[in-house]
């Protein structure tokens, strides 16, 4: 586990994705931006930075975009779409709010320096594109309730913190996609074996056990993918039960009640 507060992690997370919906980005816009953070996140090492972990936030935002868009966002508006979010009001565009501005700038510039300027995107084709090869391939338009609940299954699993650690990006794709057919209540095109095999997802896994014995050894089990599948399922449900049911936003409300104040705090450490 790279964080040490989960449920912190996963307030940011949907913050991010409540500022990608207000600015008009994408899904795949949120999904690097969360992993922009992911990264800055772990190269901390399990120090706790002093910088507020929004304030981060809406500098990955700023980063992420600016390395995948030809259009930028302009940093005024992830101020103003973060202020709007986190207080329910506009800011007033005042001396306050040309120091917050300098401010985020200089704290987009530690973000980058922290991850030694290595911020582009993912290498890996990411599990978007998996699934809209699935899509295409399985023929399910991408705006139906399967292709459109998958989709946003593929951000929402972002709330589990090392899912990227567990999952390949095309193993995402696949199990997000199975769900959404659960999830609409509807039975899979062709049995899930069957539905592995022709996306290419292996039905068996390697996994490494380290077994606390006399000898430290470590042993290499064959889990299936159905068993793995249904870890992810129960996983993410979980969570999306916690935030769908109100109790997980009203928590997130509550604490970002001071904004503000974290915005004067800042500025009187002259960041």
């Amino acid at each position: 586990m790279f964080c040490k507060d989960v449920i912190e992690y996963q307030k940011i997370v949907i913050f991010l994705r409540d500022c990608h919906v207000l600015l008009n980005l994408t899904v795949v816009d949120n999904f690097n931006t969360v992993v922009l953070y992911q990264r800055y996140i772990k190269s901390l090492k399990g120090q706790t930075s002093e910088i507020n972990n929004l304030f981060i936030s809406m500098c990955c935002i700023i980063i992420s975009n600016k390395i995948t868009c030809r259009d930028p966002v302009r940093v005024r508006d992830v101020i103003n779409v973060s202020y709007l979010l986190l207080t329910g009001k506009k800011m007033k565009l005042d001396s306050t709010y040309y120091k917050f501005k300098d401010s985020i700038i200089a704290i987009e510039q530690h973000v980058l320096r922290q991850l030694l300027y290595n911020v582009g995107p993912p290498q890996e084709v990411l599990p978007h594109s998996y699934l809209l090869n699935i899509l295409h391939f399985m023929e399910i338009d991408r705006t139906s309730v399967i292709g459109q609940c998958s989709m946003n299954l593929i951000n929402d699993s972002l709330l589990i913190p090392d899912v990227l650690q567990k999952y390949g990006f095309c193993e995402l794709a696949f199990y997000c996609w199975v769900l959404s057919f659960e999830i609409s209540e509807q039975n899979l095109p062709l049995p899930f074996d069957t539905c592995s095999k022709l996306i290419g997802v292996p039905l068996l896994r390697n996994i490494n056990n380290n077994n606390n014995n006399n000898h430290s050894t470590t042993t290499s089990s064959a889990t299936t993918t159905s068993t793995i599948f249904d870890e992810f399922k129960n996983e993410i449900k979980i969570i999306l039960n916690y935030y769908n049911n109100g109790t997980g936003n009203k928590n997130q409300v509550a604490q970002q009640d001071n904004f503000e104040k974290l915005i004067k705090d800042l500025l009187n450490r002259g960041h």
